[in-house]
């Protein structure tokens, strides 16, 4: 049954996403959802939704969004839902005789909408006082720019997405952009099934970054592509070039949020382009302002209305129709209606980013054929409507109002593992959203070692936004758990990760991978069990979670295990078994880690099923259960991590297993699970030599550096182990300490010793650079004239890092030159006399030298031209 479900707030959309329901459409104020059979429509109720039967026993593959803002498609086919523009239909796609109709719709199933939602945008109407002269901006948007690009386009026959023409036509785009100035074009590139061929199709996206607010993006987009058989000219050679246009009208204005111009290819085989870019910005968590789209805005029966299409919130497109109708040089008349589908705004609609598709008025009568060229084209209309979206782009970007808040990123990821015995320094960078300030004292590092309770340090702001701790050295072996906290004034507590997540690090001087499954290719697993249906499948691909089920992975890939890729398809009548391939951990302490979903808590008896997870020493003769998973602890859903010590259960063996168990074994109940980031580790606290690097010196300096050891057992003794350092001057102590004068110079390399208390070593070559006194080379100067700028630089040899110069007595003071800390003597001379001062350089170790040095400063005078003629050659008149 198809039901439509109003959203009001973020609690109901999580209520939505956790009910085993499949979304079809995002509309106005909500969703479109299929709710199955047998499935309680009270308990959807009992969540505080408000489901609204649309219709009866409706067959999901048979849907699709209709694609035409006419009733074109509505006039062939059953309409299923209509609201505004955004209708649904029937369709039989197996029938060969409406295939051509359906070539380009959308099919739901194919691109299920995320369920969120997004506060309605907010905009400081206050601000436009200081906006730029909008009419004056829209005014260097030119007509025969317009008319230039689209005659040009439209040579490019049949642009056809995954075809020559296309291609080359992409090249012209980027060439055009580079033109303007743009040195940010990027190609992003994927595959789309043309014409029942798999073909790689690319968007051009071109970056204009904001000033103010970089990580706020309005998008500016419109598909390049065209269907067989047509010029392509209004659709969409016109949305095309008005972008071109705003994109070089803007190139020298400055823009508070980043403007990304966006050319979309295969829209005309379902929205293909836009779906890939939006899905993966809403995948990255890209703060969309408005996604302006322009898609066939110029048929030349048009003279003063447009259309202002929205997916989602109206608010830009009512700014679109604001601003059309009430600036002269734009002079339209706008409708405002919503139209779910139909263009490439309809993606981001489904992501909850606000949207504006502009369109003309009177839909043209050449759509989709031969005669789609510039014949048919308004050019003065065209030209308006392009004012207009550049009208909306840069009010949005003056007035939309950013909500406070602060995006926390730890800098730079936190590691892993991490040596022991000596401090752990870590840092996060915060970034602010809106006018948002830090509440003082409330940005703090959380850790808790070997699951003790958590203790907080801290941050300390080391400049740009940088806030940094430094946690107390740990043993070896410390399982450490962390994460960042800050609080805004206004919008309140952010973390980082976010809650409940944490970073896992462990205290080691090594850590080895015996297996590790990011489950990104096959290594074998097996299936197994005598489950019906709902069997373990591996899926490569981001999907919407619902009933319970994993859209995606724990970590960086999407891939993981599922109960069956099919979207409401559980496990059902016995049990799923996926088994690991063999793991050789013999003689080893090992660490089995990976991330678990599950969810039970949906169907006829909910929470009365469990996932179990074994492990086996004997390549699965036999299993020990390692874990149960429910049947309400962690049953609901979500990722968790789990890490444990193999040996706590069973031997050390070259035939180890791990099996997990995901079953349906009593009354009915809607069981969904998941297995992702599956590694067998062992960490070892053998010793190694921490140091990594030693100071560079200068020759006659003293010198003292430690060498630190860690790991192993109790305390190291030192030594060289060759005897590398017998002649530079150098010693090593037993306690690791480096000291002695430097005597030679050049490259000093030898090997340390280390061996613990329990008589285990460990070896490090290292090296550092011995470098000469430092010797000031500038014995004289040149001599300066009374009045005259004076330029000299000193120079001098050898020493360690930059040099320090100071004029030691002060003996330049009052006399018009001054000495430069990087050796540079200018200035302009007051008197005239012999200059006499003592000049040091020292080196950052303590290296110095000194000379005394003098300037002859001589008076100023004109040879020759006496009478003031100068340039010209002595005569008589001097």
């Amino acid at each position: 049954d198809l039901y439509r479900v109003p959203i009001s707030d973020t609690s109901e959309a999580a209520a939505l996403r956790r009910a085993p329901i499949r979304p079809i459409m995002r509309i106005d104020d909500g969703y479109l959802v299929v709710v199955p059979g047998d499935v309680d429509v009270s308990r959807l109720r009992s969540r505080g939704l408000d489901p609204q039967l649309v219709a009866n026993d409706i067959d999901p593959g048979r849907l699709a969004i209709d694609n035409r803002p006419d009733r074109y498609n509505a006039e062939r086919f059953k309409v299923v839902f209509e609201e505004g523009f955004s209708r649904l239909l029937e369709v039989d796609f197996d029938d060969p005789t409406v295939r051509e109709l359906t070539r380009g719709m959308v099919r739901p199933l194919e691109h299920l909408p995320r369920i969120i939602y997004r506060e309605p945008a907010v905009m400081d109407r206050s601000l436009l006082r200081d906006i730029l002269d909008l009419d004056s901006l829209i005014g260097f948007i030119r007509q025969d720019s317009l008319e230039s690009y689209s005659a040009i386009l439209q040579s490019f026959n049949r642009r056809v997405a995954g075809t020559s023409s296309n291609i080359a036509s992409r090249y012209w785009l980027e060439d055009k952009f580079a033109e303007f100035g743009y040195d940010s074009i990027l190609i992003d590139t994927f595959e789309a099934e043309i014409d029942e061929y798999i073909r790689t199709c690319t968007n051009v996206v071109v970056v204009k970054p904001g000033t103010q607010y970089p990580r706020q993006q309005i998008i500016i987009g419109a598909h390049r592509d065209a269907v067989p058989g047509s010029p392509g000219a209004d659709d969409n050679g016109s949305g095309t070039c008005g972008v071109l246009e705003i994109a070089r009208v803007l190139i020298d204005v400055d823009t508070r949020f980043t403007i990304k111009f966006i050319l979309f290819d295969a829209e005309e085989w379902g929205l293909c382009g836009s779906y890939h870019y939006a899905g993966e910005a809403a995948d990255r968590g890209d703060a969309i302002v408005v996604m302006l789209n322009m898609d066939m805005v110029a048929y030349h029966e048009n003279s003063d209305s447009a259309w202002a299409h929205y997916s989602g919130d109206p608010t830009y497109a009512e700014l679109w129709a604001t601003l059309a109708d009430s600036l002269p040089g734009v002079g339209l008349s706008a409708r405002v209606i919503s139209f779910s589908g139909g263009s490439d705004h309809y993606p981001f609609g489904q992501e909850g980013y606000s949207n504006v598709f502009s369109m003309e008025y009177i839909f043209s009568s050449v759509y989709h054929s031969a005669n789609d060229s510039t014949v048919y084209m308004d050019f003065d209309y065209y030209t308006r409507i392009v004012r207009g979206t550049l009208a909306t782009a840069y009010t949005a970007d003056v007035t939309h109002v950013v909500m406070p808040g602060l995006v926390i990123r730890a800098s730079p990821a936190v590691s892993e593992t991490v040596l022991p015995d000596l401090p752990i320094d870590l840092s996060a960078k915060i970034e602010f959203l809106g006018d948002e300030t830090l509440v003082p004292g409330s940005c703090y590092l959380h850790f808790s070692a070997d699951n003790e309770p958590f203790d907080s340090i801290a941050l300390t702001a080391q400049g740009d936004d940088i806030y940094a701790a430094s946690l107390p050295p740990q043993p070896c072996n410390t399982r450490l758990r962390v994460h960042f906290s800050a609080v805004g004034e206004s919008s309140g507590l952010f973390t980082e990760p976010e809650a409940p997540g944490e970073f896992r690090i462990v205290v080691v001087t090594d850590a080895v991978n015996v297996f590790a499954d990011d489950f990104s290719s096959d290594l074998d697993w097996e299936i197994s069990g005598d489950a019906a249906k709902g069997e373990w499948e591996r899926d490569e691909l981001t999907r919407p979670g619902y009933w319970g089920a994993p859209g995606g992975g724990f970590d960086t890939t999407p891939d993981r295990y599922v109960t069956s890729i099919l979207l409401g398809e559980d496990v059902d009548y016995g049990t799923t078994q996926l088994l690991s391939p063999i793991m050789d951990i013999a003689g080893l302490d090992a660490t089995l880690q990976y991330a678990r979903w599950y969810s039970n808590e949906w169907g006829g008896a909910p929470h009365t099923d469990v996932m179990k997870i074994f492990v086996s020493d004997n390549g699965g003769l036999s299993w020990t259960l390692l874990e149960t998973v429910g049947p309400v602890e962690e049953a609901s859903g979500g990722w968790f991590f789990r890490e444990v010590n193999v040996s706590d259960f069973i031997a050390s063996t070259d035939n180890f297993r791990v099996r997990f168990d995901a079953s349906d074994l009593g009354a009915d109940s809607h069981v969904e699970a998941g297995v992702d980031a599956v590694k067998l580790r062992t960490y070892v606290c053998t010793p190694i030599i921490a140091t990594e690097t030693l100071p560079d010196w200068t020759s006659g300096i003293t010198y003292s550096q430690s060498i630190v050891a860690v790991g192993g057992a109790g305390s190291f003794t030192y030594s060289d182990m060759y005897g590398d350092l017998g002649a530079t001057g150098l010693a090593l102590s037993t306690e690791g300490m480096l000291e002695g004068m430097p005597t030679t110079t050049g490259a000093v390399e030898f090997t340390v010793l280390a061996i613990d208390a329990a008589g285990d070593s460990a070896v490090k070559l290292l090296s550092m650079q011995v470098n000469a006194p430092v010797d000031i080379a500038t014995d004289a100067l040149p001599d300066g004239t009374q009045g005259q700028e004076y330029t000299c630089p000193l120079e001098a040899t050898g020493g360690t890092g930059s040099l320090t110069w100071t004029d030691v007595n002060s003996d330049l003071a009052g006399i018009g030159l001054a000495l430069s800390t990087e050796g540079e003597l200018t200035g302009i001379p007051i008197d005239t006399g012999v200059i006499t001062f003592t000049v040091r350089a020292a080196d950052e170790v303590g290296s110095v030298d000194e000379v005394v040095l003098s300037v002859i400063v001589k008076l100023f005078y004109i040879c020759g031209d006496i009478n003031g003629d100068l340039g010209e050659t002595i005569d008589i008149a001097d």
